[in-house]
């Protein structure tokens, strides 16, 4: 397997579960809460370590109790915290999560994400070039992603974003992207073309590809996910599960896709594998201990007998 550098958040993750959710104003129970290590970053890592890649993390975490468990938890799930800070006088990042009939909404605190600044990555740019992918979203600053991607753009590795939280996001200013994931609401509101039918699914890939970004690919849920390739549009069909929590199901999406492309596979072979992984990762509770180990995926698809 590739080896992949992941630069991003980390954070721990409150979750409540809810029968509904509460309207303006109004206070009622929840039916469980769970504290778990997540943000969008760690738990690309997790699954890329999970799927058997060489993972390097770089992020910072704060001066508080949530950050040595943190760093446990992805040591324990392999994926290497060398490059990891701890920030003093900062908070660690932090996830408020409401999660109802599987789906879910998030209020984030960046604490010290904010501190991924272009100062800090910059010290670490020849061990990023050395990686076969290097693995970016939307929840550190956007200064020092846009960094990343101009100086990675004329190397050899291969940059893959997701484009999430895409508050702030011009996907004119990631030219060079090698592998860009925004979802269809995403897609919407960067492109300004809907996912409704083909016909608009090929005028929002092919804005992204004109645009510079190499491999533009959409995840659209139950839909699946298009890509384009050699100007025609790929579809692959997404799995149907009992989904009982969403949570990590995105994040489980980059880090499969990220470790199978590193790996060789084809963008078809590596979208279908990491589908997966993000449909077993929804029938479970949290974020990254949701995620399903590389042979959970693969025997998941002999069952589905789709593995060909």
């Amino acid at each position: 397997m590739g080896r992949i550098a992941v630069v991003g958040s980390i954070n721990m993750d409150m979750v409540m579960y809810v029968d509904r959710v509460p309207t303006k104003g109004e206070t009622i129970n929840g039916t469980g809460f769970l504290l778990s290590p997540g943000g969008k970053g760690a738990n690309q890592a997790v699954a890329a370590s999970m799927m058997g890649a060489e993972v390097f993390f770089f992020g910072k975490v704060g001066n508080d109790a949530f950050a040595r468990e943190l760093f446990e938890t992805l040591q324990k799930k392999g994926v290497s915290t060398e490059f990891m800070i701890q920030e003093e006088d900062v908070s660690t990042g932090t996830a408020s999560i409401t999660v109802h009939e599987g789906d879910n909404t998030i209020i984030l605190n960046q604490g010290a994400n904010a501190k991924v600044t272009v100062d800090y990555i910059s010290g670490y740019l020849e061990l990023l070039r050395a990686m076969d992918i290097v693995v970016l979203q939307n929840e550190i600053p956007l200064e020092t992603t846009r960094f990343i991607c101009k100086e990675l753009c004329d190397s050899e590795v291969k940059v893959l974003f997701d484009p999430a939280p895409f508050e702030g996001v011009d996907p004119v200013e990631f030219l060079g992207v090698d592998y860009f994931t925004p979802n269809e609401t995403e897609c919407k509101a960067l492109t300004g073309y809907d996912t409704s039918c083909s016909e608009s699914i090929y005028q929002s890939l092919k804005y992204l590809q004109d645009i510079g970004i190499k491999t533009p690919i959409i995840t659209m849920g139950k839909n699946g996910v298009a890509y384009i390739e050699k100007g025609v549009v790929e579809r692959v069909k997404a799995y149907r599960v009992d989904a009982m929590d969403s949570t990590a199901a995105g994040d489980t999406f980059s880090g499969a896709l990220a470790a199978e492309l590193a790996d060789g596979k084809t963008v078809k072979e590596a979208i279908k594998f990491a589908n997966a992984a993000a449909a077993i990762t929804t029938t479970r509770i949290g974020a990254q201990k949701s995620i399903p180990t590389r042979q959970e995926v693969l025997d998941w698809l002999i069952e589905k007998s789709d593995l060909r």
